[in-house]
C-alpha cells in the first residue's frame, strides 16, 4: 500500500480496528514484552522454548499493530447507503440455487470477522457481488464448488 492510497472500510470496521489496536498496544504488547524479558533473565536462551515462542508472538503482535495502523492512517469510511449497486459496506440478501436466503455485509478483507456474517470483497463471491443489483444472478466457483446466487435486496 502506498502512502497516497486509501482503503475503503465501514465505520464499524474502523471502530473494531481501533479497539483491536488499543488492546494490542495497551495490553497484549506490554504483556508479551514482560514475558520475553523474564524468559531472557532466566539464563541460557539456547533451549528456552518459552522465550522463543514469546519472541515469535511478540513479532506477530507488532506486525498486526503495524498493519492496523497503516489501514487507520489511510482509510476512507464508505457510505453504506448509496445506490442499489453492491459495494463495500452493502448488506446484501441473496437466494442460493437451493432456495436458501443468505444475508452478508460486504467488507474490505481486513475487516472480515467471520462470526458476524461478513464476506470479503476479495473472496470469490464478494468479487462477483461487487456492482451487482437486485435481480442480478451471479455464478461463482468457490473452493466448495460452483454456486449461483440471485440478489434479492441491497441495503
Amino acid at each position: 500500500m502506498t502512502a497516497h492510497s486509501s482503503m475503503k472500510i465501514t465505520a464499524a470496521g474502523a471502530a473494531k480496528l481501533r479497539d483491536e489496536l488499543r488492546e494490542l498496544t495497551d495490553e497484549r504488547l506490554p504483556e508479551l514484552q514482560q514475558i520475553v524479558q523474564a524468559s531472557a533473565e532466566d539464563g541460557d536462551l539456547t533451549d528456552n522454548s518459552e522465550w522463543e515462542e514469546s519472541k515469535d508472538e511478540l513479532a506477530r503482535a507488532q506486525q498486526r499493530i503495524d498493519e492496523i495502523q497503516a489501514v487507520l492512517d489511510t482509510y476512507d469510511v464508505v457510505d453504506t447507503g448509496s445506490g442499489d449497486a453492491i459495494g463495500i459496506g452493502s448488506t446484501v440478501t441473496v437466494r442460493a440455487n437451493d432456495g436458501e436466503e443468505i444475508t452478508w455485509t460486504l467488507v474490505n478483507p481486513i475487516e472480515v470477522f467471520l462470526s458476524e456474517e461478513r464476506i470479503s470483497s476479495d473472496s470469490p463471491v464478494g468479487r462477483k457481488l461487487m456492482g451487482a443489483k437486485p435481480g442480478d444472478t451471479i455464478a461463482v466457483t468457490t473452493p466448495s464448488g460452483d454456486a449461483a446466487y440471485t440478489v434479492i435486496a441491497v441495503n
